[in-house]
């Protein structure tokens, strides 16, 4: 019964994870010149583009159990590049 509670009224929890600048993939920044890609760095404050990893840990995490109470969100995997 506790399991159902977490999951909500229909045994569903959603969640989403929104990336920018992975440099993998068929996305911007590996089609973008090197100087866009530098200035896309120099733009984030880590200071990297991300990696493939960066996003797979965020969908491992909503996919767990220790977000069992979140839903409807949507974390955004860009390195501090934007916060909303």
């Amino acid at each position: 019964m506790l399991d159902t509670l977490l999951k909500g009224k229909r045994g569903l929890v959603v969640g989403i994870a929104n990336e920018h600048s992975i440099a993998a993939g068929c996305g911007m920044a590996l089609r973008a010149s090197g100087e866009v890609i530098d200035n896309i760095i120099a733009a984030t404050p880590v200071g990297r583009l991300g990696q493939p990893a960066d996003v797979a840990r965020s969908v491992v995490f909503l996919a767990g159990d220790d977000a069992d109470f979140i839903t409807g969100s949507t974390p955004r995997v860009n390195g501090g590049e934007y916060m909303a």
